[in-house]
């Protein structure tokens, strides 16, 4: 009787025993979990972590069929997601708790635990003992607590994605999803787009825009958007190719709208957070609900708020973007395009860094159209630029330009540019009498 009982005894002990591997890599494979290893294989240094007996973690590692759900839900293939580097880093990485392989009995309910990205899980565990991974969506653990090396292993029936992944993928929108090889190719096949397109090959910088392994963030001015740099450049310059037809100038112009080693979403965009772009001028950012974005300065004022009305841009929208001159602000209008391992950002103006209001005032002042403080290009972006009908709108006081006249005299002549430049434009004009 004694034996039998003993043998019991043992045969249960063994049943509670779970799978033994010596790594994270071979628990995968044993659970024949190929599309998170052939993810994992993608990732530049987390192959050698999860293939190394010494890893210390706790891994939830989601099967074949929850991955493939996910995708199709999305309607995402698998080689999109793989394309798009910065991305799947983001998803496989948030199923990987470092530091410490805790067992389903160590798992606190309610527990939260961070992930290798900094992204925050949660659990909870039924009066049965089953356990349940909880972010932006939810998994069940069908196969836990398999030693692996000094790592813990779990199989989850769900591929789990933060709030903001969910937003990246778009598992809930499908039909706006959008992955592109390449920033420049997302600007060859985004509606809007075309002018920004053409401007990266005569910039010269396909070689970089264009190439999937670049990690960037592009702030992508709409085709709307570039009628004020060649307004601005006919008034200052007496052609519209000042800026577009210098390939330096327009580079540079470019190179200020590309935030480069980041690839950020839109939510990873915070308040007064500062950028530093592509050609090392800085861009500020603006978050909020209820702020609207700076008046378009002096001379671009009225045309800006035509291409506003034409485009259907709101005003006031959740993010700015300031440039570190007195130019115009951008609103994100549309957001998190997958480029390579890229982010694109539309937008709806071209921000204009201090560098190329330098530029266009040499012009100015080198063809001796330099006639008093408004003949320059940053005097007309300056400090009267926010004034409107000849009041300063932060003192209420009446502004003077450098000549003696009033800010009242210098709206006047907006105006007339404007109204001249519509007359130039036949489209716009009719456009504009049609809203």
């Amino acid at each position: 009787m004694r034996r039998a009982v003993a043998l019991l005894l043992v045969l249960a002990g063994a049943a509670l025993v779970q799978a033994e591997y010596d790594t994270i890599y071979d628990a995968a494979k044993a659970n024949k979990l190929t599309m998170f290893l052939d993810a994992s294989n993608r990732i530049s240094g987390f192959t050698e972590q999860i293939k190394s007996p010494g890893f210390i973690g706790t891994v939830f590692a989601p099967t074949d069929e929850a991955i493939q759900a996910a995708l199709d839900t999305a309607g995402v293939t698998k080689n999109q997601l793989f394309k798009n580097n910065s991305l799947l880093v983001d998803i496989v990485q948030y199923h990987v708790v470092p530091g410490d392989a805790i067992s389903s009995d160590r798992l606190k309910n309610d527990g939260v635990y961070t992930s290798m990205r900094g992204k925050q899980l949660t659990i909870t565990k039924s009066l049965g003992g089953d356990v349940a991974v909880n972010s932006g969506s939810t998994a069940q653990v069908i196969e836990r607590d398999q030693k692996a090396g000094a790592a813990m292993f779990n199989v989850i029936d769900n591929l789990l994605l933060p709030p903001d992944e969910l937003a990246s993928l778009n598992l809930q929108q499908a039909d706006k999803v959008m992955f592109f090889k390449s920033l420049e190719e997302a600007t060859g096949s985004v509606d809007g787009l075309s002018t920004l397109y053409t401007a990266i090959g005569d910039a010269g910088l396909s070689s970089y825009l264009g190439n999937s392994k670049t990690v960037a963030t592009l702030f992508a001015p709409s085709d709307d958007a570039w009628y004020t740099i060649d307004t601005m450049s006919n008034y200052y310059a007496g052609n519209t190719t000042a800026i577009s037809g210098n390939k330096k100038q327009l580079a540079n112009l470019l190179k200020y709208h590309v935030l480069p080693g980041k690839a950020l979403r839109a939510s990873q965009l915070k308040d007064n957070m500062t950028l530093t772009m592509y050609n090392g001028e800085t861009v500020m950012i603006h978050v909020s609900k209820k702020a609207a974005r700076k008046v378009t300065e002096r001379i671009m004022r009225e045309q800006a708020v035509i291409s506003a009305r034409i485009s259907g841009v709101d005003p006031s929208m959740h993010i700015i973007l300031k440039p570190n001159s007195d130019g115009d602000e951008a609103a994100i209008t549309s957001a998190d395009v997958v480029a390579g391992s890229s982010y694109l950002h539309k937008i709806d103006a071209v921000l204009v860094p201090k560098s190329t209001l330098d530029f266009l005032d040499n012009i100015t002042a080198d063809s001796g159209k330099k006639k008093g403080k408004n003949a320059t290009v940053s005097a007309a972006f300056g400090k009267n630029a926010s004034s409107v009908n000849g009041t300063d709108a932060a003192s209420g006081n009446e502004t003077v330009s450098g000549n003696g006249t009033s800010a009242k005299n210098a709206t006047s002549a907006a105006v007339s540019l404007a109204v001249s430049s519509l007359l130039a434009a036949p489209l716009l004009l009719a456009a504009v009498l049609l809203l």
